[in-house]
């Protein structure tokens, strides 16, 4: 297995260009999943005009659509698990992640020790 040292502004540049395809006025908040996610989702909140609401919590009456976003994607699995969550609260919800992992190869942020 490899890990490559992912600075922040390689991420963040790879990041920000994820985030460019998307309509910001489509979503009515950003969340992300664990620790990377609700750094990824503060990064998200603040580059598309968003407001942020941490994973799994709040009040969702008044909301239609949430962006959830992540560091990395690795099987999708993460994300696939959270867009259902929130789909069953009734809220339409997107993915979007900065970084492809691949098998026997994988990242660690410039966040974590």
């Amino acid at each position: 297995m490899m890990w490559d040292r992912m600075r922040e502004e390689n991420w963040r540049v790879a990041f920000y260009e994820s985030l460019d395809d998307l309509d910001p006025s489509n979503y009515d908040f950003v969340t992300g999943v664990g620790r990377s996610g609700a750094v990824a989702a503060v990064y998200a909140s603040h580059y598309l005009g968003l407001n942020f609401k941490p994973h799994k919590s709040g009040n969702y009456h008044d909301d239609k659509s949430v962006l959830i976003v992540d560091t990395v994607e690795y099987t999708g699995k993460t994300l696939r698990k959270a867009k259902s969550w929130y789909e069953r609260k009734g809220l339409i919800a997107d993915t979007a992640f900065a970084i492809k992992e691949s098998r026997g190869h994988y990242f660690k942020m410039w966040y974590e020790k």
